[in-house]
């Protein structure tokens, strides 16, 4: 009876904290839709990295730059550790439920809790548990989860430094965090100055006896605790998969070479569907001119709520100065990256709303119902997109309303805690028209552990049927490829039953082939892409059932010891300077085709070897011919070269024997239309006879 007293004492005392824990749990019963990954491939590929992340680093990448998804080891490494405890339906939810969702939630309590009241704390806490956005962070796989808990992490720590009459270890170890969080996405690092000033502002109070510089010099533990992170990291990458102990810098090398305007939406747009932004640019529209309304009225102020005034709008006019066009990128991107800015947001909303600090539980359980019956009602009208479904407001027209009440708020609750409950209520009806729909499909997530299951340790070879160059791609087949990690990406066959892969790449005896098809694919496009890779062995097929309707899984496996194409290609598939395409053909004829290049390509990487090349080509003239060539430091040379002898107009198949010493990365194989006569190219490909 005394341990049942202890724990019900317990429970009465700490009740807010188990309210928080099972409020994803009650959300997940009326829908649980923000469980699952959104149709994105980069949200996916990190999926496939928590299940692969030992797998597939010696495979192919079209270049260093694009194996950055790999590097983000603090949380792929996170994610795996809990794959591999438990079986992949129930690590998705220990993961998103049980580490991602009680980290952030639970940090932004502590934090607030510390600073204004336990009223103040569970509010503040659980509106970020009810946004909408935290949600569908939490409950997907995108890397902004990662962003997020060492941020959170690194608050924590620096608030139990600043209390802390030995504060150098609790220093170091947010050091340790906050690199963390840099190495999980580099744009995380605008957040660095906002660690700095939190730690320096609040520390220089409490310990007056300390100087600036001698809180500067404690500071240095930091940079120590960044630098353990990096050799941990660092030496976990070079043991794990062979890598660079910098595991880091293709992160930096995308960082700066690639284009991100495809992301980046037009203002009008943003403003009007970037609903991510509403709480965001409330709070960044409250602060402002509660900043100004400081510097007229001069109020008495505590502290934490005076950093926050002056520290958030600082905050974002800095990102501002740096670079205008990289705060619309982080702005974008359906709010993947805005989520980065939930712990400041949230932090300055609670001073915002609840200047006075202080808040009754019973006030406090009653703004809670409010804003998860707000939550509520969207997930159950339409996965999310509440009344927008029928009536459409604009995002800017919610932020103006939310931060015009958070600044209301912020000047009349000085001395009535009455005014902050009635904003905040204010805020949790607004939240209402605050939409996201989720679309996620969780036939994915089996059709991923059904490959898996055949896969045996090899990385899939994708392909599914040729689609209209206009026509969208097939998000759901896209997420599949992506759940096995971006190196899956780059190998994809775009135009079954044709067996060509992007960039170029062949398939290899022992491969697995995957394809995938939204009908049942007949014997005749199977035979023919057999023609096209060599040899394979049917093994089977899976049916699954998305929005769209039934799609087919058809696996086949390519035998060890086949003799594989290195590559097909059918006339009409190779480039070409001269002649049209006829019949699934090239053809060039005397008087309507200038002299030149009747095919050539396909740029292909081959290792030393021997080889046979398969020509099927029909001509009747003898001034035609053909070489083999290799690009290497922008100078063509040629391995091999002969003639197309005349066929007097019929097909003839002719196979040429090549040996290659040492690997070319770009061969090809052209043929050359001299103007006279006539020359059809139908088919071309090439075959290993003996490796070297």
């Amino acid at each position: 009876m005394i341990w049942r007293k202890g724990v019900a004492r317990s429970i009465e005392a700490h009740w807010e904290k188990v309210a928080l824990l099972l409020l994803p749990f009650i959300l997940a019963t009326i829908n649980s839709c923000w469980l699952i990954n959104k149709n994105d491939i980069d949200v996916w590929f990190y999926y496939g990295y928590f299940h692969h992340f030992l797998d597939y680093w010696n495979t192919f990448s079209p270049s260093e730059g694009q194996t950055y998804y790999g590097t983000r080891i603090p949380y792929t490494a996170l994610g795996h550790l809990v794959y591999s405890l438990f079986d992949a339906q129930a690590a998705r939810y220990v993961l998103n439920l049980f580490v991602f969702y009680p980290i952030a939630v639970f940090s932004l309590f502590y934090v607030v809790r510390v600073h204004t009241s336990r009223g103040v704390a569970f509010v503040i806490s659980a509106m970020l548990a009810t946004d909408l956005f935290f949600i569908r962070t939490v409950g997907s796989d995108y890397v902004d989860n990662g962003v997020l808990i060492y941020q959170f992490i690194t608050f924590v720590l620096l608030t139990k430094a600043i209390f802390s009459e030995n504060p150098n270890i609790f220093i170091m170890i947010s050091g340790f965090f906050a690199t963390c969080m840099v190495f999980v996405h580099l744009l995380s690092v605008v957040f660095l100055p906002v660690f700095f000033a939190y730690y320096l502002f609040f520390s220089i109070e409490r310990k007056k006896n300390r100087n600036l510089f001698t809180c500067l010099y404690i500071l240095i533990y930091g940079l120590l605790g960044a630098a353990v992170c990096l050799v941990a990291w660092g030496l976990l990458f070079v043991y794990e998969s062979g890598g660079s102990f910098l595991f880091f810098l293709p992160q930096i090398k995308i960082f700066f070479s690639e284009r991100t305007s495809s992301y980046v939406l037009p203002v009008g747009k943003l403003f009007h569907q970037g609903y991510w932004l509403v709480i965001h640019m409330a709070t960044l529209i409250a602060a402002v001119l509660s900043f100004v309304w400081l510097c007229i009225k001069k109020p008495s102020l505590d502290r934490y709520t005076l950093f926050w005034i002056c520290t958030y709008p600082a905050f974002y006019a800095l990102l501002a100065t740096i670079k205008l066009e990289g705060l619309w990128f982080l702005a974008s991107r359906d709010g993947l990256y805005a989520t980065f800015f939930f712990p400041v947001t949230y932090m300055t909303l609670g001073v915002l709303i609840f200047r006075n600090g202080h808040l009754g539980m019973r006030v406090a359980t009653i703004l809670v119902v409010l804003f998860l019956c707000s939550v509520a009602i969207r997930l159950h009208m339409d996965n999310g997109a509440g009344i927008q479904t029928w009536i459409s407001i604009p995002m800017v027209v919610l932020a103006a309303f939310v931060g015009l009440i958070g600044f209301s708020s912020f000047m009349l609750s000085a001395k009535r805690q009455r005014t902050s409950a009635i904003a905040a209520c204010l805020v949790g009806f607004t939240t209402v028209a605050i939409p996201w729909k989720f679309d996620g499909n969780s036939s994915v997530f089996a059709a991923h552990d059904i490959i898996e299951h055949k896969a045996q340790g090899r990385l899939p070879k994708f392909f599914w049927p040729v689609q209209a160059a206009d026509a969208p791609i097939d998000v759901d087949f896209a997420s599949i490829v992506a759940s096995f990690t971006e190196r899956t990406w780059w190998q994809v066959g775009w135009s079954f039953p044709d067996c060509v892969q992007m960039y170029g790449r062949s398939v290899q005896p022992g491969d697995l082939i995957v394809i995938l098809s939204r009908t049942r694919l007949g014997s005749k496009d199977l035979d023919q892409f057999e023609e096209c890779i060599g040899e394979i062995e049917k093994t089977g097929e899976a049916v699954f059932k998305d929005r769209q309707g039934e799609y087919y899984v058809q696996f086949a496996d390519v035998p060890k010891d086949a003799k594989i194409n290195v590559f097909y290609r059918n006339g009409d598939k190779l480039p070409s300077q001269v002649g049209i395409v006829k019949d699934g053909y090239r053809f060039a004829r005397d008087g309507e085709a200038n002299e030149g290049f009747l095919t050539f390509g396909p740029y292909v990487e081959v290792s030393p070897g021997r080889y046979t090349i398969n020509l099927s080509y029909s001509t009747n003239a003898e001034l035609n011919w053909w070489d083999i060539v290799s690009k290497k430091n922008e100078t063509i040379t040629i391995v091999m070269r002969g003639n197309l002898h005349n066929t007097n107009g019929r097909i003839t198949e002719i196979g040429i024997k090549v040996d290659l010493s040492e690997k070319m990365n770009d061969l090809e194989f052209r043929t050359y239309f001299s103007g006279k006569g006539d020359l059809s190219v139908h088919k071309l490909s090439m075959v290993r006879s003996e490796s070297k």
